[in-house]
C-alpha cells in the first residue's frame, strides 16, 4: 500500500470519528432521537465437560446428555467425525443428541460446534462397546426366591434359589448377585446344602446337581442306577451330615403316584453322591419329601412323607419309628440347635393351608402357625433359629422369642425363605416372589437386594414390528416393559400370575402403545379380554357373552393374534373348561375375532369341538391364510381369514407345542414343533403334506426376516439345551455360540437391522 493510499485512508477514518461524535452529542441533547444499532459481543466458544451416559453398546440409538458451557441453539455434535441426530438445546449449559446404532466400538471425542464461534471437544468422552451380535441381559430382575443360605465360613457370600431358573450367589453380602447354575426351567431345585467339610461342594436338589468348586462346574447326579426311580421321582431337599465330609442323605419322593419299593425312601452316600444305598428299615410310606439331621447330635433324624406321616431315627437312619401324622403333605423338617429333642414339621394341604407343628418329645406334634396360602402346595414354612428368637417366612415374616408359642409380623414381605445368623442376627435376607430384601437393623428397615438377580422366568415375549426396541415380558411377577431394547425395564405392577403357554400378550401392529393381554379367567359363559391403550400404565377389561354356554365354566383367552394388515382385526383364541376340571388338555377352544380393536367380538368357530387353542399365525404373503395350532387336537387352518376352519391331516401324536412359524416370504411354507420331542416338520403347501426336518430341535420357534430369513429353535436333547438356528427352512442347523437356553423367542426389524430377543431362565436376553 502507498503513502498516498494511507492519506486517504486516514482521511476517511478521521471524518468518520467526528461523525459519530456528532451523533453521539445529538443523541444525549435529544432522548428521543433513534439510536444506533450496536454489534452484539463476541460469544465464547462452547466446552463440553460430561457426556452421560459415558457409553453404550453399538445395536441400539442410545440418548445421551452433553453438559458444558456457551451452548447455543444451532450448535452441532459430533462424535469424532459423525455428527449425532437429534440433538437439542436445553439451555446454556445443556444439550442432547442420539448416539445412532451401528456405530464401530471404540472411544469417542464428543466435539460441540457453534457456527462461526469455534468448538469444544473433550477427548475420550464416549464409549461404543459390541452390542450386534452380543447376547447380554439386564433384567428383569427379582424371581420366585425358593431357598437362601449364607456360605459357612464366608458370611458375605449368600446363595439363593430361584424356582425354574436356577441358583444365584452375591460375595458381596447382597450387592450384586450373578446367576451360577441354570435349572433349565422346572427342574430348578426346591433347596441345597454345603457339604460338611468342604462348602465349595453344594447339593442342589430335585434334578440333584453338584458342584465341587463354588459353581464354577456343576455335575446332574439325577437318576443314577442306585435310584431307579425317575421323574415324577426326585431328591427334593438334599441333606449333608453336620460334621462328616463327603456325607449326603437324600429324601426320594414321587409326586402323583406311589413309588414302588426300592423307588423312593431316604438314601445315603459318602462319596460325595456317586453312589447311593437306601435306608428305609422300619418306614411303611416311603415316599419322603422332606428329610433332616440333628446338627448337635447327628444319630438323630427325622424324615416326612407326602402322606403326613413323620419318622424318626436315633442311629443315622438304619432304623426309623413312626412318629406321628400331621396334616397336609410334609414339605420340610427341622431340627432345633439349642433343644436336643426339639423338632418342627412344615406342611401344606393342595394350594389352600400351610402348617407349622412342634415337637419337643420326637413323639406328640403340636400346630403353632398355620396360613391360608394359593401359592402352591410345594412351598412351606421356613426356619431359621438364633439362640432367643425363631424366625419363619411363608407369605410373611415372622419371630417368635417364646420358642413358638407366640409370633410377631416383622412386615408383609411375603417370604417364601429367610436368612439370618447367630453370628450376625441384625443382617438379614428376606426372599419372597418378587425378589430379596435385605435389612440390616434387624428388620426395623428394608432395601431391595435384586441387583443382577435375573430370576424371572419369562412366560411371554411381545415386540412392536413398528419399534424394535420396544419389549415387553410376561413373568409370573406381572409385566415388564422395556422401551430401549431390554437395557432398562419398568415394573408394569400388574399381569401377575398365569401360566407359561399360549401367546396372549401382544402389541398392536398400527399403535404400538396398545396392548392386548389375555390369560384373564373369568366365571359365567363370559369371554374376557384385557386391554391397554397407554402401553400398559392402565388396563380395561372387556367381556362378551359366549355362544356356548355351559354351567360353572370358566374361560380365559390363550392366543391373541392382531391382523397384519387390517388395523383393529383381531382373531382370538380362547378356553372354555369346566371350573371341576382341573387340566387345560380337557378345555374346549375356539376362535373369536373383532374388527374395532377388541371392542366387541364374535364367535368364529370351529363348529366341531376341539382342545386348547395354543398358537394361531398368518401366512406372511397371504394373511388370508391362517394356520392355528391346539393341545391335543393337530393343527388346523383358515382360507377366509379365520371365518371357516378345517382339520388338517394329523401328524405324530396330534400335539403342537408353542409357536408356528410361517416363512416371512413365501406363501404355503410353514413350520411346526409337533408332539413330545417328536420334532420339526415342514409343510410347503399351506399344511397339506408334512415333510419331517429333525428330532433334535424343538420350539420355540421363530422365523427373523433376514436375508435369506433365519428360522430359530431350541436345541432338545438330554445332555444339551441351546439356541439352533437354520438359514435353509430347517433342513440344516447349526449352534449358536454362548446363547443362552431360549424358552420363548421373538424378532422385530425397522428395515435396517434385526433384533432377536431370547427369553431364557436367567434372564431376558
Amino acid at each position: 500500500m502507498n503513502r498516498k493510499m494511507l492519506v486517504s485512508l486516514g482521511t476517511v477514518l478521521l471524518a468518520t470519528a467526528v461523525l459519530l461524535a456528532l451523533l453521539t452529542l445529538l443523541a444525549q441533547s435529544d432522548p428521543a432521537a433513534p439510536q444506533p444499532a450496536r454489534a452484539a459481543p463476541l460469544a465464547a466458544a462452547p466446552a463440553v465437560t460430561e457426556v452421560t451416559p459415558s457409553s453404550a453398546p453399538n445395536d441400539l440409538d442410545t440418548a445421551i446428555v452433553i453438559s458444558g458451557t456457551d451452548f447455543v441453539v444451532s450448535a452441532t455434535v459430533l462424535l469424532d467425525d459423525t455428527a449425532l441426530d437429534d440433538v437439542g438445546w436445553v439451555s446454556t449449559t445443556t444439550l442432547t443428541a442420539t448416539v445412532p446404532w451401528g456405530m464401530e466400538p471404540g472411544v469417542y471425542t464428543v466435539t460441540v460446534e457453534t457456527p462461526g464461534e469455534g468448538a469444544g471437544s473433550r477427548m475420550d468422552a464416549f464409549t461404543v462397546t459390541q452390542g450386534i451380535g452380543v447376547f447380554t441381559t439386564n433384567g428383569p430382575y427379582g424371581g420366585d426366591i425358593r431357598d437362601m443360605y449364607k456360605k459357612p465360613g464366608t458370611p458375605t457370600t449368600v446363595y439363593a434359589l430361584v424356582t425354574q431358573v436356577g441358583l444365584f450367589v452375591s460375595e458381596n453380602a447382597g450387592e450384586r448377585w450373578e446367576l451360577i447354575y441354570n435349572g433349565e426351567g422346572w427342574c430348578a431345585g426346591h433347596s441345597f446344602v454345603f457339604d460338611a467339610q468342604d462348602s465349595d461342594v453344594i447339593y442342589l436338589g430335585s434334578q440333584l446337581a453338584r458342584t465341587m468348586d463354588g459353581g464354577e462346574t456343576w455335575e446332574r447326579l439325577w437318576i443314577f442306577p442306585d435310584i431307579p426311580g425317575g421323574w415324577p421321582c426326585s431328591i427334593d431337599i438334599p441333606v449333608a451330615h453336620p460334621s462328616l465330609g463327603q456325607v449326603v442323605y437324600g429324601g426320594v419322593g414321587c409326586d402323583g403316584i406311589d413309588p414302588a419299593p426300592g423307588e423312593a425312601g431316604v438314601f445315603r452316600s459318602d462319596d460325595y453322591g456317586e453312589t447311593w444305598i437306601t435306608k428305609t428299615n422300619g418306614m411303611t410310606d416311603t415316599n419322603i419329601w422332606a428329610l433332616a439331621i440333628h446338627p448337635n447330635t447327628p444319630q438323630t433324624m427325622l424324615a416326612g412323607t407326602h402322606n403326613g406321616l413323620l419318622y424318626t431315627s436315633l442311629d443315622g437312619g438304619e432304623n426309623w419309628s413312626l412318629s406321628g401324622q400331621i396334616t397336609g403333605r410334609v414339605a420340610r423338617v427341622y431340627f432345633n440347635p439349642y433343644e436336643p429333642l426339639e423338632a418342627w414339621a412344615a406342611s401344606s394341604t393342595a394350594r389352600d393351608q400351610a402348617y407349622l407343628f412342634r415337637s419337643t418329645d420326637l413323639t406328640n406334634w403340636e400346630l403353632v402357625l398355620n396360613e391360608d396360602y394359593h401359592g402352591g402346595a410345594v412351598l412351606s414354612w421356613d426356619l431359621n433359629f438364633l439362640p432367643d428368637t425363631i424366625w419363619t417366612a411363608l407369605s410373611n415374616v415372622y419371630t417368635s422369642s417364646d420358642n413358638g408359642d407366640t409370633w410377631n409380623e416383622i412386615e408383609h414381605l411375603g417370604g417364601n425363605a429367610i436368612e439370618v445368623t447367630p453370628d450376625n442376627p441384625q443382617e438379614i435376607y428376606a426372599a419372597s416372589g418378587m425378589g430379596i430384601r435385605k435389612s440390616s437393623d434387624g428388620g426395623i428397615s428394608w432395601q431391595d437386594s435384586n441387583n443382577g438377580l435375573a430370576g424371572q422366568f419369562p412366560y411371554l415375549l411381545a415386540t412392536s414390528p413398528l419399534d424394535p426396541a420396544l419389549i415387553y415380558v410376561k413373568t409370573r411377577q406381572g409385566i415388564y416393559r422395556s422401551f430401549n431394547g431390554g437395557y432398562a425395564w419398568q415394573n408394569l405392577d400388574y399381569g401377575g400370575g398365569g401360566w407359561p403357554a399360549g401367546d396372549y400378550l401382544v402389541i398392536d401392529p398400527y399403535t404400538p402403545t396398545r396392548i392386548y393381554l389375555g390369560g384373564y379367567t373369568c366365571n359365567g359363559d363370559q369371554f374376557c379380554i384385557e386391554i391397554s391403550s397407554d402401553s400398559g400404565e392402565t388396563w380395561n377389561l372387556i367381556t362378551s357373552t359366549l355362544p356356548l354356554t355351559y354351567a360353572g365354566v370358566e374361560s380365559n383367552v390363550q392366543v391373541v393374534a392382531p391382523h397384519p394388515q387390517i388395523p383393529g382385526r383381531i382373531l382370538a383364541g380362547n378356553a372354555v373348561v369346566k371350573v371341576s376340571v382341573s387340566h387345560s388338555d380337557d378345555a374346549i377352544g375356539m376362535v373369536l375375532a373383532s374388527d374395532d380393536y377388541g371392542q366387541s367380538w364374535t364367535f368364529m368357530g370351529p363348529t366341531q369341538p376341539i382342545s386348547s387353542i395354543i398358537d394361531i399365525a398368518y401366512d406372511a404373503v397371504d394373511p388370508n391364510l391362517v394356520y392355528m395350532a391346539t393341545v391335543g387336537s393337530g393343527h388346523w387352518k383358515s382360507t377366509d381369514g379365520g371365518a371357516t376352519w378345517r382339520k388338517l391331516p394329523d401328524i405324530g401324536d396330534g400335539w403342537i407345542f408353542d409357536e408356528i412359524a410361517p416363512h416371512p416370504t413365501l406363501s404355503g411354507h410353514v413350520v411346526i414343533a409337533v408332539g413330545k420331542n417328536e420334532g420339526l416338520f415342514l409343510s410347503q403347501d399351506a399344511g397339506e403334506t408334512w415333510m419331517f426336518l429333525t428330532g433334535n430341535v424343538d420350539s420355540p420357534l421363530v422365523y427373523a426376516p433376514t436375508v435369506p430369513p433365519t428360522l430359530y429353535g431350541q436345541r432338545e436333547s438330554p445332555q444339551y439345551s441351546g439356541l439352533m438356528r437354520s438359514f435353509d427352512n430347517g433342513q440344516t442347523w447349526e449352534q449358536v455360540a454362548d446363547a443362552p437356553n431360549p424358552v420363548r423367542l421373538a424378532t422385530a426389524s425397522d428395515g435396517e437391522r434385526v433384533v432377536l430377543y431370547i427369553g431364557s431362565p436367567g434372564g431376558m436376553v
